[in-house]
């Protein structure tokens, strides 16, 4: 048996049941997502939807979905109001089809809803009061299905049902809003009298204090009455002191005239350690014209040395000006004979010309070195890269080296570390080294140096290795003495380490010697990275 709607009594049962299920939510996504459940399954659909009326964009927006694949929710993410009408799919009247590939083509069952697989679709609106749009209900059928005015009429029920429950869901928002507005009022209500209670009780112990601030002035105005007798009193005494002022003023009469006797012996003082002054200022110019002449002697003395080790370096570097010069000549000689023979290959004379010229710049500059090395170095600081100190150094060498059979090896760091000081002066520090290495491998078989450097917590680490006896032992601690030497008398001054020594802690550095009988010995040098503080302070 049927009701009017054409609904079995197991369907009514079911809307009961959502009818119940609806009492106990308070949401309106869960109860649109109910509305669709109970739907779907009253009218056995595949698929279902609601969607909720936007009156700020005049459109349907969906809100639950069952069924669908993705791609179709991304299609239809939101419909306007032209979409649904030219879907057929208003949101204020019921719409049914029975078949979308027999009905006409829309842009809301386009190729996205044939690829949602659903042939049939019957929708119906949910209204609010006095009949205004709230939105849709629609219920999907995999294969085609004719709409009977029962079945729309059952499904215009679930519509109801939920219309009615988001209607008591926004009111109970709205409820819920007034009530939130109401508490925040008498929150602040409660302040407000708390503040004024606070005022209150602060006002009755401002009377308090008012009260004991009268009774202390009372108090001191009999405290003043006791200062007024004891000034009394204290005036009488004042009358005898200043009797006993009196016969003291006449006692520093006599103080004085005491004191006027020791200025004059203060006096005479004075001029006698003007005097002594004059004495001291001589003798502090004296110190510093001494201090100024070993300055000088030091400084000679370091010339002295260089211009010694540049007369060691004569042979090789005139052996090594030999070759650019041998090539000039060579260059020019071709040249001339093509002149005297008539070439008039232009372009092959100005290439032997080019040639020539190119070994008279590479003399020039060995030459320009040699100049620079050799003058006497200034004073000054400036930023130094030690990598380079350490190749000109060795590029003076280096010809002495060769003839000499040593191999040089250079590990040096490409951070390209930097120091404060004099280039000059550093070049002669690594060419000493160089020089004393050289000799001390005179006679050994393994002839190898090895000079590196690097970089770490912003001190700069420059070491000489080389292969020859080392040092005699006891003798580590004197190799840095002035006039000491470990040679053959005549074939060393005892200069070099000395001087090197003095370089070296001009700039701030230290240098150490690692001794290994029979295997050799090390130098280690360690001075300052440069930075704005180091350079300043060798300003200074």
């Amino acid at each position: 048996m049927r009701s009017e709607y054409g609904c079995a009594p197991s369907e009514l049962r079911l809307l009961g049941d959502y009818c119940d299920q609806l009492n106990g939510l308070s949401d309106v996504k869960s109860i649109l997502e109910a509305m669709v459940s109970a739907a779907m399954k009253s009218q056995s659909a595949d698929m279902g939807s609601a969607m909720l009326y936007s009156r700020s964009r005049d459109g349907l927006y969906p809100v639950v979905w069952i069924g669908f694949p993705e791609e179709y929710l991304r299609t239809v993410a939101y419909l306007s109001r032209n979409a649904v009408e030219l879907g057929r799919t208003p949101a204020t009247c019921c719409a049914a089809v029975d078949d979308i590939h027999t009905g006409p083509r829309s842009p809301l069952f386009g190729d996205a809803a044939h690829a949602a697989g659903y042939r049939s679709v019957w929708s119906v609106p949910l209204r609010g009061p006095e009949n205004a749009a709230l939105g849709t209900l629609a219920v999907y059928f995999r294969k085609p299905r004719k709409a009977v005015n029962g079945r729309i009429a059952l499904l215009e029920l679930y519509a109801a049902a939920a219309s009615f429950s988001i209607r008591i869901a926004q009111l109970s928002e709205q409820m819920q809003a007034d009530r939130d507005l109401f508490a925040g009022a008498n929150r602040d209500f409660e302040g407000k009298v708390r503040k004024a209670e606070e005022r209150r009780r602060a006002l009755i112990h401002i009377m308090g204090d008012m009260k004991e601030f009268n009774k202390r002035l009372g108090d001191q105005r009999k405290a003043m009455l006791h200062i007024l007798g004891d000034y009394e009193r204290d005036r009488s005494r004042l009358a005898r002191q200043t009797e006993r002022l009196h016969n003291s003023r006449r006692a520093l009469m006599h103080l004085l005239q005491d004191s006027h006797e020791s200025n004059l012996r203060l006096e005479r003082s004075r001029k006698a350690m003007i005097h002594i002054m004059g004495d001291l200022r001589e003798t502090t110019a004296e110190i510093q014209r001494r201090e100024q002449q070993l300055r000088d002697k030091q400084e000679q003395l370091v010339q002295t040395g260089k211009l010694a080790t540049l007369g060691e370096l004569t042979t090789g570097v005139a052996h090594e000006l030999n070759n650019p010069l041998n090539n000039i000549g060579l260059f020019l000689g071709n040249a001339i004979d093509m002149i005297e023979l008539g070439h008039s290959d232009r372009r092959g004379i100005l290439a032997e010309l080019h040639n020539a010229m190119q070994q008279v710049r590479k003399a020039t500059e060995i030459i320009s070195h040699l100049r620079t090395f050799g003058r006497a170095a200034p004073v000054s600081r400036e930023t130094v890269s030690i990598n380079h100190t350490v190749e000109r150094a060795v590029c003076l060498m280096h010809e002495q080296l060769r003839l000499r059979q040593i191999n040089i090896t250079s590990d040096l760091s490409l951070q390209n570390p930097n120091v404060t000081g004099n280039a000059i002066q550093l070049e002669q520090v690594f060419i000493n080294l160089l020089t004393n290495a050289r000799d001390a491998m005179a006679e050994s078989e393994r002839k190898e140096i090895r000079i590196s450097t690097r970089l770490y917590d912003g001190t700069v680490e420059v070491s000489l290795c080389d292969t020859g006896p080392g040092i005699p032992t006891g003798l580590e601690q004197r190799i840095f003495d002035p006039f000491f030497t470990t040679k053959e008398v005549g074939a060393g001054t005892g200069l070099g380490l000395s001087i090197t020594y003095g370089i070296i802690k001009d700039h701030h550095g230290s240098i150490q010697v690692i001794n290994r009988p029979g295997q050799g010995a090390t130098f280690t040098i360690q001075l300052p990275q440069a930075t704005d503080e180091t350079l300043e302070r060798a300003v200074i």
